[in-house]
């Protein structure tokens, strides 16, 4: 087939038969051939899966040391003040997890000293009687003698009323100045010493280790000495009262009160120093008033 020489400049366009012929000449697919088994045992990967990893920080073992971090005056002890609880736990057996809880021993010397008491007054007595005596006697006086105080306790309770202003006065300050109630307890502790002293070292270390305020305040309770301070704290931590306010009514309470005692005391003392004079001069009123008085009398009656 021949286009004319206005199209396409006169050359030949061959049939379809052949144009399809012509075109059509790509190689026949080749035969099917198995693929090549794979190897066994099968490579290792060179990674590990996905699936399998873990994070870095559960892989690792953490140092302690690493984690560790300086202790400040809000969160922990340092190891001056553990050894100084230590202390103080061994040296009174008050400043345990529960200090005046404790109620006090009965000693054998106590004991006995109620059965000689018993006995003496049954010898007294003598009989039927002086056994019932010595029995009712017995048990009576070892109570007594059980609830009596000890020197050492009296001598503690009016340490603690004449230190008791001046630590809840110091602690005022400390926490009108913004430090919190265990630092301005154990401020006031160190300040004053003795038995209070011990009593608010127990109650700051407490604060310090994150003890509920009320009850560890209210331990205190027992001891007559340091009772106001322990209800007023309490009170203060139950309904959230300004601390610095209770602290200074107790403040001049105890020292209302420590003014009554002294005078009390004062009067006491009067009267304890009239009482030698009057036993002085009671023989020679005797001798010298009533003697006469009634000799004249008896005189009297006596003649006819």
């Amino acid at each position: 087939m021949t286009v004319g020489p206005g199209i396409g400049g006169g050359r030949s366009i061959p049939p379809a038969a052949e144009l399809g012929a012509s075109t059509d000449r790509s190689p026949s697919p080749p035969a099917h051939q198995p693929l090549p088994a794979p190897p066994w045992p099968p490579p290792e990967p060179t990674h590990k899966p996905l699936t399998t990893s873990k994070p870095p920080s559960t892989l690792t073992i953490p140092n302690p040391l690493a984690t560790y971090t300086a202790p400040t005056a809000t969160n922990l002890l340092t190891a001056s003040e553990l050894l100084t609880t230590n202390s103080l736990t061994a040296s009174d057996p008050r400043m345990t997890s529960q200090p005046l809880t404790a109620s006090k021993p009965l000693t054998a010397g106590t004991v006995l000293t109620a059965l000689a008491l018993g006995a003496l007054i049954g010898l007294l007595v003598g009989g039927v009687a002086g056994l019932v005596a010595a029995l009712l006697t017995v048990p009576v006086a070892t109570v007594a003698l059980h609830r009596q105080e000890s020197p050492q306790t009296q001598r503690d309770r009016e340490r603690i009323a004449a230190d008791l202003p001046f630590a809840a006065d110091l602690m005022t300050a400390c926490l009108l100045a913004g430090r919190p109630v265990s630092s301005a307890t154990e401020t006031a502790a160190e300040a004053v010493g003795g038995p209070l002293g011990q009593r608010l070292t127990w109650v700051s270390t407490q604060l310090r280790l994150g003890a509920d305020p009320e009850p560890t305040w209210a331990t205190l309770s027992d001891d007559p000495g340091t009772r106001g301070l322990a209800r007023a704290m309490s009170r203060a931590a139950q309904t959230g009262a300004p601390v610095a306010d209770v602290l200074t009514r107790l403040a001049d309470d105890a020292r209302d009160a420590a003014r009554a005692s002294a005078l009390a005391a004062a009067r006491r003392v009067g009267v304890k120093a009239v009482a030698p004079l009057g036993l002085c001069f009671l023989p020679a009123f005797v001798l010298l008033g009533i003697v006469p008085v009634v000799a004249g009398l008896a005189s009297t009656i006596a003649l006819p």
